[in-house]
């Protein structure tokens, strides 16, 4: 029964987390649409960086069995990168400085990349438990 309930909490978190997501990047292209003002979108980008920070907090309130908690701390760190990856970019919104949207997207290839480990891991441990 806890793995059950681990396992839904886990898919909660992250189905919160790709609508947040997808809800951010596609206010970002209605901004750089100019369907958006850049108040707007920095208005929405300040929500945006607390909703993530309380997606992030969600991880450390997981009842984590053992065999999960590799796959949990890579799921949190490409969350957690991701986040870093927004503020770059909300940081490029504001200053226009393209060495920060360069950096935004190399560290969210990063978070990418985190996923796709948390996922082989998840994925191991799913095997692993009886």
């Amino acid at each position: 029964m806890r793995g059950l309930a681990f396992g839904n909490d886990l898919q909660a978190i992250q189905e919160e987390l790709k609508i947040e997501q997808s809800n951010f990047y596609s206010k970002v292209s209605m901004w750089k649409e100019d369907s958006m003002s850049t108040e707007e979108i920095l208005k929405v980008s300040d929500n945006h960086v607390v909703k993530m920070n309380n997606i992030i907090a969600k991880y450390t309130d997981l009842q984590i069995p053992d065999t999960f908690s590799g796959a949990v701390k890579l799921f949190k760190l490409s969350t957690e990168s991701q986040l870093e990856s927004d503020i770059h970019l909300i940081t490029w919104i504001k200053s226009g400085d393209e060495s920060e949207k360069i950096r935004s997207d190399e560290i969210l290839q990063q978070s990418f990349e985190y996923e796709l480990a948390g996922l082989a891991s998840y994925n191991e441990a799913k095997k692993m438990t009886p």
